[in-house]
């Protein structure tokens, strides 16, 4: 597998060297263009773009696992 990120020429056609294990192979070669100021992947998504990713049930264990975690770390510093 190669991958590589790099500044395609203007005018001149793109000659790819292939490392010797991929030559003579069947090869699938995907281009794009990556922005300027970073990946789309790091944009932040709104709490809503994920409703209905987790099960109810695993929704429900992981609220009430977070409520007893909350607690562990509350106990300890409060006035006795």
């Amino acid at each position: 597998m190669m991958r590589k990120i790099m500044h395609t020429p203007e005018r001149e056609p793109l000659v790819l060297d292939l490392p010797q294990d991929l030559r003579g192979r069947q090869v699938e070669i995907i281009a794009f263009a990556v922005d300027e100021e970073g990946s789309s992947n790091n944009k932040k998504l709104p709490a809503s773009a994920f409703y209905g990713i987790l099960s109810p049930e695993f929704g429900d264990e992981l609220r009430r696992h977070v409520e007893s975690s909350r607690e562990e770390w509350v106990s300890p510093f409060e006035d006795k």
